[in-house]
């Protein structure tokens, strides 16, 4: 079995492969998949939920994602709190701060996160791959299992062989293929049972493993000795590669928002860019009028019962200009840049420079109270410059 973990690459390269013709994108802070999707599915948000059947692969990423539909094809997560009910019906990659399986994994599984879990319910039907602050096993695995963690509890059936490497490492589980462990602590519950050799390391010295043996003989190896494994320092560390995993999501999600976009619109981003230019602090207090004056009065329209409707168009429009300003200002950016270099860069080199822009917001938006203002006034000037030209057009062709 192979002792290393390569999951944030197998990851980011199974994203990255992912073809978008054909899908169904989805964005939003708060987003319900309630009916069933025929196609691939690639969704970003704040809050996700899905609820029906996806025919096709589901890539999300967001802050909090709940699937409990199943899913004809592959899987792809990233967030902070994820939980998959549904079944998969082929592999399924996940990376978060918490996530707890309690489906059916029709392939091979890879998670990291902070903790995570696959409950007594759970079956994965290929091989399973962990990298974790704290893992625990509850469910059947037909396959392999590899775990790299803290803290490793286990439980249920590995019915291939296991290779976990650990903190602490308790263990209740059925394992029907060869054992390799190793721990600063390694503990065995009253119904733990090897049915096949293992091989182990234990800071302290050996493990009487005899109670737990069914036909199988135990190995104390020294040379798997290894440096302390503190779960402490490490679930921190996973908990970054799930933010970092979702970061990658929301950058590969803005690109087809850009790639669409820019193929879909003609001059609108251009002629932003040229108010931006000409009148910088009259774009900005447009576009500052907008976010802060639009909620109000969709308020005021709900009030009545003829404006409910233009209410309702309103909020969702609203929300959609709120959750794709960046990937929008970056456009509009990109196009700022061509004109002061006087240099016209093709659709291509247009929709690259705005994916480049839209990493540097992501990243300015990360820097406290000054990236949020600098971030939040480049914003309001996009989307000032944007309103203010569709403005002078509609007024032209009355």
């Amino acid at each position: 079995m192979k002792r290393s973990l390569p999951i944030i690459s197998l990851f980011i390269l199974t994203v990255v492969a992912a073809p978008a013709s054909g899908a169904m994108i989805k964005g939003g802070e708060i987003l319900s998949i309630d009916n069933p999707v025929g196609d691939d599915l690639y969704i970003a948000g704040g809050q996700i939920y899905v609820t029906e059947n996806i025919d096709g692969d589901l890539i999300a990423a967001g802050g909090e994602l709940i699937i409990q539909g199943d899913v004809a094809e592959d899987l792809t997560l990233a967030g902070g709190r994820i939980t998959v009910s549904g079944d998969i019906d082929d592999d399924a990659r996940i990376a978060g701060g918490e996530v707890r399986v309690t489906g059916t994994i029709g392939d091979d599984l890879f998670v990291t996160g902070g903790r995570v879990e696959l409950g007594e319910d759970a079956v994965v039907k290929g091989d399973m791959r962990v990298a974790g602050g704290e893992v625990f096993i509850d469910g059947v695995i037909e396959g392999d299992l590899d775990i790299r963690a803290g803290r490793v509890v286990l439980r249920g059936t590995i019915k291939g062989n296991i290779d976990v490497e650990g903190g602490d490492i308790t263990i209740f589980a059925t394992v029907e293929g060869t054992s390799r462990i190793v721990a600063d602590k390694i503990s065995l519950g009253s119904s733990a049972s090897f049915r096949d050799n293992v091989e182990y390391w234990q800071k302290d010295g050996e493990v009487d493993f005899t109670p737990a043996l069914d036909g199988a003989g135990a190995v104390f190896n020294p040379k798997l000795a290894r440096s302390d494994f503190d779960a402490k320092k490490l679930a921190p560390k996973f908990l970054a590669v799930g933010f970092i995993a979702s970061i990658v999501m929301s950058v590969l999600f803005a690109a087809f928002f850009i790639l669409i976009a820019a193929f879909l619109t003609k001059g609108m981003f251009l002629d932003a860019a040229k108010k931006m230019k000409v009148s910088f602090l009259g774009s900005t207090l447009s576009g500052f009028l907008y976010f802060m004056v639009t909620p109000i009065v969709i308020i005021l329209l709900m009030i009545t019962i003829v404006g409910i409707p233009i209410s309702i168009f309103s909020g969702v429009f609203y929300g959609f200009t709120i959750y794709f300003a960046k990937p929008v200002t970056a456009m509009v950016l990109a196009k700022l840049m061509e004109l002061h270099h006087k240099k016209k860069r093709g659709k291509w080199g247009f929709i690259g420079f705005s994916i480049l822009f839209y990493i540097l917001l992501k990243i300015l938006g990360f820097v406290p109270i000054i990236g949020w203002i600098v971030c939040f006034v480049i914003v309001c000037s996009a989307y000032g410059a944007l309103i203010t030209t569709k403005w002078e057009k509609f007024k032209k062709l009355r």
